[in-house]
């Protein structure tokens, strides 16, 4: 929330929030009571406002920002040399943001997050990025989609109840079922590679932490004790790896049987990491302001630059099954 301003009359406050998914002008009464109400004539995109002395007339401000999925095509094997340039194509666009993409596990679908119906939903197209269907309708922020193993389940994060919580939905749309409850909130889902567990960032305990529950419901466990923000299990399901920042972080690795964690990487951008087979594909901030796209190799325990992002990246990248692309997110304009 931010911008407040009031009305003349001392009886309302007007603010610029980004509560249903992305920013807009709300007013509500000055001794509260009542819930916020949007202001409809505005539209998307509405900040700093100021409300002539008469109450009559509303100035504001309009800024927003396009961000876009983008594939990349990766080597075969990694070289262990820097690449000349990375061989990268837009991969689904709109005049909106659209990020988060996830793969599904037969490559035939990708989900991703979208604010192009005005409210960020959960959206699903074809492997080609094209025919998007809206999956979600919740008019709140839904996001941070990802696929069951078995490709029936998507789970992602919302805050329609004021906070996120963790929902599941089936893959061919319905009613969503949300899994986690309390006053604090959860995010960031994303399966075990067995499906029995899902994964999930919380400050239940007042930080963030790593927490897990029964992917068909159940009690939360709290994993990990020293700070936790994504989490992704190794492919044979044995160690979890994971960030502690929404930021720039290290990446860290821990058993999942419970175990000491050891720091692998130093730098991984937001949630930008993919756990492969042979190693782990992730985004890291250069000096100068661009983003290198890194391959860590577990087998030799080096790590290889395969290019550099000249814009900004934004959130979560992804792999496919097969190993040959990426998906991942940058910001292509901001007005």
């Amino acid at each position: 929330t931010y911008n407040p301003t009031w009305m003349p009359d001392g009886r309302e406050i007007i603010f610029s929030s980004s509560r249903a998914g992305i920013y807009s002008l709300w007013r509500i009464p000055a001794k509260g009571g009542k819930p916020p109400q949007r202001l409809e004539s505005v539209g998307e995109d509405g900040f700093y406002p100021a409300v002539s002395r008469q109450g009559h007339r509303l100035a504001y401000t309009r800024s927003w920002t396009d961000y876009n999925i983008w594939r990349v095509e990766l080597p075969d094997v990694p070289s262990g040399r820097a690449s000349a340039g990375l061989r990268s194509s837009m991969f689904i666009s709109s005049s909106r943001a659209d990020g988060s993409p996830n793969i599904s596990p037969d490559g035939k679908k990708v989900v991703f997050d979208s604010d192009r119906s005005g409210f960020y939903e959960v959206w699903m197209s074809d492997s080609s990025g094209m025919n998007p269907v809206q999956l979600t309708s919740t008019s709140a922020y839904s996001g941070s989609p990802t696929w069951s193993p078995d490709g029936g389940r998507i789970a992602f994060d919302c805050n329609s109840v004021g906070h996120f919580e963790v929902y599941v939905i089936n893959a061919n749309g319905g009613k969503p079922t949300r899994l986690t409850e309390g006053s604090a909130d959860s995010s960031c889902p994303r399966w075990s590679r067995d499906g029995r567990w899902i994964y999930f960032r919380s400050l239940r305990s007042g930080e963030n932490q790593i927490w897990k529950m029964p992917s068909a419901g159940g009690d939360p466990v709290q994993v990990t004790r020293k700070g936790g923000f994504v989490a992704i299990e190794s492919g044979d399901g044995a160690s979890l790896f994971y960030t502690k920042t929404d930021q720039v972080s290290g990446l860290w690795m821990m058993p999942v049987a419970g175990g000491e964690e050891i720091r692998i990487l130093e730098a991984v951008t937001m949630r930008a990491f993919a756990v492969v087979k042979g190693g782990i594909y992730f985004l890291a901030p250069e000096p100068s302001g661009k983003t290198l796209l890194q391959f860590h190799t577990f087998a030799a325990n080096r790590t290889i630059t395969l290019g550099s992002i000249e814009k900004p990246v934004w959130l979560y990248l992804d792999v496919s099954r097969d190993g040959r692309w990426l998906l991942h997110t940058q910001r292509d304009q901001r007005v």
